[in-house]
């Protein structure tokens, strides 16, 4: 629609008002199809203002609804920042219990984790404390137990014969007291039986704890050296069968010494178990078990040709024989017996 002024001085301005018809082709004339409206200015000026005033009505309803529709937004805002604040603590609450019930969770089987491993550590350390325990124990039990049975079993056997050569003495020396008064008949009589008895006895014990013990012939040997006035090259004869023993121990028994210069060991059959014959420049020191055995053999048939051992009245002051008290207790023990005891007890 478009409106042109119309010219007329002697009337109102008009205002020719064009509404668009059917056909508003140039074809249709100047203005096409479309219907002419003529108003006055007052008309325009009332429309326009009507116009102006819808607008600013519609202006007032559209800005009445935007700060309704601005209320509603706030309301709604406020309404989802509520719920946003609840849902986000409901979410932290339950992120807060899931974080504790994972916590405790965890902390459980970090628990439950601890004690299985410290009890199966606890279980494989005394499993291996008992192996070792046991391996020690079995090893110090073992040495200790070797050790100490090889003490009683020396023992045993040393009191042993200790206990076999006891009644020997005594009865060697109640036989003594006993023949003290027939000694003229039996004197000689010992001299070729007991005595000889004694020393065979004495002879088989001396050999036998020699072969358990080999170490006599050490003792010999230190013994023979230290008795030795020249120890410049000295020779040492011993029995076959210690004569590794002896060559072992040689630097040992030549370094407890000074002077010797040259120590040679040589084996000989002469030379029984445990004893020896040491040769140097100044003569010769013959320590022989039988060499030894005829020594003391000869020391007791001298005692026994002594008036001494076996000078007991054959009668007392009134003519009667003395009672002859009990060996134990008797005031002197016979030399002889003594001496066998000795040799025995030295052997041990």
């Amino acid at each position: 629609m478009s409106m042109e002024p119309m010219g007329n001085a002697a009337s109102i301005p008009q205002v020719r008002i064009i509404r668009p018809g059917a056909d508003d082709s140039p074809s249709g004339g100047r203005f096409g199809g479309g219907t002419l409206l003529s108003l006055n200015l007052e008309d325009v000026q009332a429309l326009a203002e009507r116009f102006v005033r819808d607008a600013r009505e519609r202006v007032s309803r559209l800005e009445e609804e935007a700060r309704s529709l601005e209320v509603r937004v706030a309301q709604r805002r406020a309404v989802l920042q509520v719920e946003e604040l609840t849902a986000r603590r409901s979410a932290e609450a339950q992120i807060a219990g899931a974080r504790e019930a994972f916590e405790a969770e965890a902390s459980s089987l970090r628990l439950e984790a601890v004690g299985k491993g410290r009890a199966e550590g606890l279980e494989e350390g005394r499993k291996a404390g008992r192996e070792e325990g046991y391996r020690k124990g079995f090893e110090e039990g073992y040495r200790e137990g070797r050790e100490a049975g090889y003490r009683e079993a020396h023992q045993a056997e040393s009191d042993r014969l200790k206990a076999e050569a006891g009644p020997l003495c005594q009865s060697l020396g109640s036989l003594i007291q006993e023949i003290g008064s027939r000694r003229e008949t039996i004197l000689r009589a010992a001299r070729e039986e007991l005595l000889p008895l004694a020393m065979e006895i004495a002879k088989k014990i001396i050999k036998r704890e020699i072969r358990e013990c080999p170490d006599a012939a050490l003792h010999n040997v230190r013994k023979a050296i230290d008795l030795s006035f020249r120890r410049n090259g000295l020779t040492v004869h011993v029995h076959p069968e210690d004569l590794a023993l002896v060559q072992r121990y040689a630097p040992d028994i030549a370094g407890s010494f000074t002077g010797i210069g040259n120590l040679s060991i040589l084996s000989c059959e002469d030379v029984g178990r445990g004893g020896c014959r040491v040769v140097s420049g100044s003569g010769m020191v013959d320590l022989r078990v039988e060499t030894q055995l005829e020594l003391i053999e000869q020391t007791l048939f001298r005692q026994i040709g002594e008036s001494d051992p076996f000078d007991v009245p054959t009668r007392g002051p009134s003519g009667v024989p003395p009672a002859v008290p009990p060996s134990p207790a008797a005031p002197a023990a016979p030399k002889a017996a003594q001496a066998v005891k000795k040799i025995l007890e030295g052997t041990s």
